[in-house]
């Protein structure tokens, strides 16, 4: 049997149920099974993290921990607007994640995201 691809394995990992650590390094839209998120600071400027669906979410917590600091002025979490309460930024700019050590954690109802925690700096 040849050796699993790094894809191969998250997959594996995500169907017995436990979360893999998702790098973000640029502006994404994470998927519904990116749980546990790492966040880099970029060199210049900020990312945006956008959520999945408040639908797809339904019953999910998302972690953001900022990892690494570029030195930019951060990072962003947003949702697709299709909460309830529409168009919520919930690290926005001026209050985003911009030092190691920074983390937000959220929960999505199905019809929104709650922020359960959050410490930045």
């Amino acid at each position: 049997m040849g050796a699993k691809s790094q894809t191969d394995r998250a997959r594996a990992l995500r169907t017995q149920g436990s979360p893999v650590v998702n790098e973000i390094t640029a502006s994404e839209t994470i998927g519904v099974d990116d749980t546990l998120n790492e966040v880099t600071v970029p060199a210049a400027g900020s990312i945006t993290v956008t959520l999945p669906s408040v639908q797809a979410a339904r019953g999910k917590f998302y972690q953001f921990d900022c990892v690494a600091d570029g030195g930019g002025t951060g990072v962003l979490v947003q949702d697709q607007d299709d909460a309830i309460v529409a168009a919520a930024n919930y690290l926005s700019a001026g209050n985003g994640m911009t030092a190691v050590g920074d983390h937000i954690l959220l929960y999505c109802t199905g019809k929104r995201y709650i922020q359960i925690d959050a410490t930045l700096t």
